[in-house]
């Protein structure tokens, strides 16, 4: 049966530290119950400070932290719960799993040094039921030493969840884990997540993971969640050059703004080449506006002769290199010095130095803005997207 937990509401949150640019800076979000919450972004972004200051390992300069009626912290008002009142269930990176206990003693650590006092029919019941909502029944008597580094995650996770916490809050769960087994995890983590129904919040620099797993992703970037939203709002709308370089494989290439465009709407662009292109506008935009243009390989096709078609860029293009992954080939193609991904079917062949027409639809070239801070230029070459001179 699904825990039915009050929903967490963060607003103003903000801790700074002196002669850092670290921290999280005005976090503001309200979570649903049940709600698969990710904080994704690069390293020193400030998703794992707003994870910690939820957790109350952090206290923070400014804002709130509510869970339905329950005031964690409150900077106006001087309210701070300490984290062994929160009843939160937490796994680290590191798992920190006891290497002297064993599995059953790993996962009744929270019973035995918490405030509520449990007898040894509690604690037996409870470390069971948690144990077997990871799969690792049979597994109570072996030592954290002979257990592999999925069975360790999963004996955190049991641990994490052993008390049924209001709030579970994972810091980069999977990242120890070897490339299959942290594919298999993520399927296993949202499953368990699913049938407790409790509200969770991820912390990862991993877009995959964010993706696949969450409800909800919020996209962070210099101490700002920048953009939240769906996965898929997330990946097909983003709303600045950064979220669209950072989520994924993209061509992000630098232009200018031809004409005044309106919301919603398809305008003319110049790229740093000279060549002009028709975008999918997502906000309005001025003439003479340096911005950035996203273009996924999946949404590019190639063929020797232009194939026509309305709504469709059409630019020629020299192949510069192919790589082959098997179920696709992934070209890099200059156009004009500039370079372009394509991922398409293995069976589209073309010989490294042909002429191709390079065609995309018009709205899968977004327009998109560029951050008070942000260079525009480099988004392009974060991206291997200008040929060197």
């Amino acid at each position: 049966m699904k825990n039915v937990q009050p929903s967490l509401t963060v607003s103003g949150l903000s801790k700074i530290y002196l002669g850092t640019t670290g921290g999280v800076r005005q976090a503001d979000f309200e979570l649903k119950n049940g709600t698969f919450f990710t904080l994704l972004g690069p390293s020193g972004c400030g998703k794992t400070t707003t994870l910690r200051c939820i957790a109350g390992l952090e206290t923070p300069n400014t804002g709130a932290i509510r869970l339905g009626a329950t005031t964690f912290f409150d900077a106006g008002t001087g309210q701070h719960i300490p984290l062994n009142r929160r009843n939160i269930g937490m796994v680290f990176q590191s798992y920190a799993i006891w290497p002297h206990l064993t599995v059953f003693e790993n996962v009744a650590f929270p019973l035995r040094v918490g405030r509520e006092k449990y007898t040894s029919t509690q604690v037996k019941e409870m470390v069971e039921k948690a144990l077997a909502s990871v799969d690792l029944m049979g597994f109570e008597s072996r030592s954290a030493t002979q257990l592999s580094g999925g069975q360790q995650q999963r004996v955190a996770l049991a641990r994490a969840i052993v008390k049924t916490p209001s709030l579970l809050l994972l810091d980069e769960p999977l990242s120890n884990l070897d490339a299959l087994l942290r594919d298999e995890m993520r399927a296993e983590l949202k499953s368990l997540q699913a049938r407790l129904g409790v509200t969770t919040i991820y912390v990862t620099h991993d877009q995959a993971e964010a993706l696949e797993m969450s409800d909800l992703i919020a996209v962070m970037n210099k101490g700002l969640i920048v953009q939240m939203g769906t996965p898929q709002d997330i990946y097909f709308r983003p709303a600045n050059g950064f979220v669209a370089s950072f989520m994924g494989s993209t061509n992000v290439i630098q232009a200018k703004v031809d004409a005044d465009v309106p919301e919603d709407a398809f305008g003319s662009v110049t790229l740093a080449s000279g060549r002009k292109i028709a975008c999918r506008f997502t906000r309005s935009m001025k003439a003479g506006e340096t911005i950035v243009v996203s273009i996924r390989p999946e949404n590019i096709a190639l063929s020797l002769t232009p194939n026509g078609g309305q709504n469709v860029n059409q630019i020629q293009g020299t192949i510069k290199s192919a790589g082959f992954l098997g179920h696709l080939i992934r070209y890099e193609i200059d156009i004009g010095g500039q370079l372009l991904h394509a991922n398409v079917g293995s069976h589209d062949v073309f010989e490294k130095g042909s002429s191709v027409s390079v065609e995309f639809d018009f709205q899968n070239a977004l327009a998109l803005t560029v951050d008070e801070g942000d260079d525009a230029a480099e988004f392009g070459r974060g991206r291997r997207n200008q040929v060197a001179a």
